[in-house]
Order: C-alpha cells, then structure tokens, then sequence
C-alpha cells in the first residue's frame, strides 16, 4: 500500500519525476518548470527530483529550491 507524505492530504493526481546528474544550474529552472505545469493545469501533483550521484551539489540545490 502506498503512503502518504504526512504532509500532504492526499494522493496527488500527477507525479513528476526528474532525473539529474550534475545539473545545479539548471535543476531549480526545471522544477520551476514543472511547478507551473502543474498550477496551470489545476493538476494536484508532486515533484520528485532523482539525484543520480551528482558531484556539483545538484541535490542541494534541488532541496534548497524545495523548500522556498
């Protein structure tokens, strides 16, 4: 059975998934990207960011974008 997020109500309807490998320049652009996809389309949904061993601190400029 799939949990949810306690933070989240629901289930969201979309799941967004972005796989990044050294994309610190570009990750907070891509999730900003996705965000208004999202808020546009009236869709309830998650972005997922998949840091596949970056070396450039992608992942903390992802959590970093996450949590502004």
């Amino acid at each position: 059975m799939t949990e949810l997020n306690p933070l989240c109500k629901k289930m969201p309807d979309l799941s967004i998934v972005i796989p990044a490998f050294n994309e610190r320049h570009k990750i907070l652009k891509d999730m900003e990207t996705a965000d208004r996809f999202l808020n546009s389309a009236g869709i309830s949904g998650e972005i997922i960011v998949i840091d596949d061993g970056s070396t450039d601190e992608t992942a903390a400029a992802a959590e970093k974008a996450a949590n502004n």
